[in-house]
């Protein structure tokens, strides 16, 4: 649709005087006129400085490539369970470093941390581990360590030894169970789930009542 052609006006002043094209675009002569001449030029350098800047920041951003990264969304402890809400997708600058990080929720979700993983923190398969299978034969209860035992990462097997449960002591202590491993994480409460054949079994949950039960890495 066509638009009809206004016609031009000449613009006037404030006396009601008419205005030509060259004090319109060049301002009145005298000191006056070249003072907001120069004004008017000083706003126009700076305004086109701000485009002719954004511009190259497009271009810049435009030639930098990036590449997906997942980061936890908080601190994770040993054992905790990750799921969705716990971690984040970051863009970032595409680097060879980044070859290993994971790059996408599905990846870690349903693993476990394997260590204590801060804020922000990048993931990577060796930071996370899958919970272990039981095997068969074995159940799972829960463990009370000494208070000075240091934790097992998950799916480790050890050697369950006690001052108590068995006639002759050595130097070791009594074997509560040579075929246990680590299912999880120290609870607040102090217990681990562990698993193990089910007379071990038994046998530990009479005996960490008596004393307490030191777990040594099997070899």
């Amino acid at each position: 649709m066509c638009l009809p052609r206004l016609p031009w006006r000449q613009p006037y002043a404030d006396d009601g005087t008419m205005i030509d094209i060259h004090t319109l675009l060049h301002g009145p002569p005298g000191l006056a006129g070249r003072r907001r001449q120069w004004q008017l030029r000083r706003a126009l350098a700076a305004l086109l400085a701000g485009i002719a800047t954004w511009c190259a920041l497009q271009c810049v951003m435009a030639t930098v490539r990036t590449r997906p990264a997942l980061v936890a969304a908080h601190t994770l402890q040993p054992g905790d369970a990750i799921d969705a809400d716990d971690v984040t997708v970051l863009d970032m600058p595409d680097h060879a470093a980044l070859d290993a990080v994971l790059h996408e929720p599905a990846q870690a979700t349903g693993s476990l941390a394997a260590v204590e993983i801060g804020a922000g923190d990048l993931l990577t398969p060796a930071l996370l581990g899958d919970v272990p299978a039981v095997p068969p034969g074995h159940t799972v209860i829960d463990v009370r360590l000494g208070e000075l035992q240091h934790p097992f990462a998950l799916g480790t097997k050890v050697r369950l030894t006690a001052a108590v449960g068995c006639d002759s002591p050595t130097a070791q202590g009594c074997t509560v169970s040579d075929d246990a491993m680590v299912m999880g994480t120290a609870a607040q409460d102090g217990l681990i789930a562990m698993a193990m054949p089910a007379a071990d079994a038994m046998r530990t949950l009479d005996v960490q009542a008596q004393a307490p039960i030191i777990a040594v890495r099997a070899p």
